[in-house]
């Protein structure tokens, strides 16, 4: 048999598996819906190829309470000026402005609190509701450097203690996986949607996003405090290739400005001490939340839209002193590079 008969009769084999399948796709579209997910406390967020999740544009009024603008990479888009310098703010929620308008998020603090000094800096984020440093990570590499940032302001802390089943890198291993790969080629087609939720019913209810409820909890970290270290540590080695500078944000919450500490230490503390080792390392600023609002006698009611998320007046706050600090190190005049 030469290859062209070959050829010719696995084209005429293929036509009627095109043929099954194209009428089982439009079978699907005219008979067949997805049936409605109810969700608990927390965002239903987009699926993503690399990052787990990212923000669902037509989500915002509900989750949010305020609109924002996106990106076509699906981040916060930011007002900017067009000056020289810009912050690019790194992060989970509490850094993204969870329940605040633009004005009121601290990467426009940011902006408002160099203008103050007679600075023209830009305030810019690829902050994220619920990113670890690991997802952080992923978008810093897949777009933040894109937005050519003369300073990062590493502020993720809360996301990354959270408790899971499964950590993020084993997560975001996952999605490499072959039939992960496959899934997400085939993600708009309605028929293989069928298939799957009729061979692998999902539970009733999900949950891919949710606050941490428990500061005392127990159990698997979505990042371990070693792995968290690590990720710092590659965002800082990426910023000094770029000849970038940075700073260290501890954020605040409201049991850590409202109680006393535990006898047991609080879960988070092993990433505090990370982000204190990292900024001693480098000789980078840090700027802790719980001073800053004890300073500007901002309390709970004031400081606090719930346990974790700042307010805009909190926000301003951290922005006065972040700026405080990086103008005391001669930044932006001078670059503060990681060493």
């Amino acid at each position: 048999m030469t290859p062209k008969v070959l050829f010719r009769r696995s084209l005429f084999a293929l036509v009627p598996l095109v043929a099954v399948l194209v009428i089982g796709e439009v079978g699907a579209r005219l008979f067949w819906q997805r049936p409605d997910m109810d969700t608990r406390d927390g965002m239903g967020l987009a699926p993503h190829p690399t990052r787990i999740w990212t923000l669902d544009a037509s989500e915002q009024e509900a989750q949010f309470a305020h609109r924002f603008r996106l990106d076509p990479n699906g981040l916060r888009m930011a007002r900017t000026t067009g000056a020289q310098h810009r912050i690019l703010t790194v992060g989970d929620s509490s850094i993204f402005g969870h329940g605040l308008g633009d004005e009121e998020t601290l990467h426009a603090g940011i902006h408002e609190a160099f203008k103050q000094h007679g600075h023209r800096v830009d305030g810019l984020t690829i902050a994220m509701p619920g990113y670890t440093t690991e997802q952080s990570l992923r978008v810093l590499e897949e777009h933040g450097w894109g937005l050519e940032p003369d300073l990062l302001l590493l502020g993720g802390l809360w996301s990354d203690n959270d408790i899971e089943p499964i950590s993020d890198r084993e997560w975001l291993a996952q999605l490499q996986s072959p039939r992960q790969l496959i899934e997400w080629a085939l993600r708009d087609s309605r028929l293989f949607e069928w298939v799957r939720f009729t061979l692998e019913p999902p539970p009733e209810t999900s949950t891919p996003v949710t606050w941490g409820l428990d500061p005392l909890g127990s159990g698997n970290r979505r990042v371990s405090p070693t792995a968290y270290e690590e990720n710092l540590q590659s965002m800082l080695l990426q910023a000094q290739s770029r000849q970038a500078s940075a700073v260290v944000l501890v954020p605040c919450n409201r049991p850590l400005l409202s109680q006393e500490t535990p006898e047991t230490g609080w879960p988070w503390d092993a990433y505090v001490t990370a982000m204190e080792k990292l900024a001693a390392d480098h000789n980078l600023p840090i700027v802790y939340g719980c001073e800053v609002a004890k300073a500007a006698h901002i309390d709970i009611q004031k400081g606090f839209l719930d346990e974790m998320h700042p307010t805009g007046a909190l926000n301003r706050a951290y922005a006065d002193a972040i700026a405080a600090a990086l103008i005391e190190r001669n930044w932006p005049t001078e670059p503060l590079a990681p060493r």
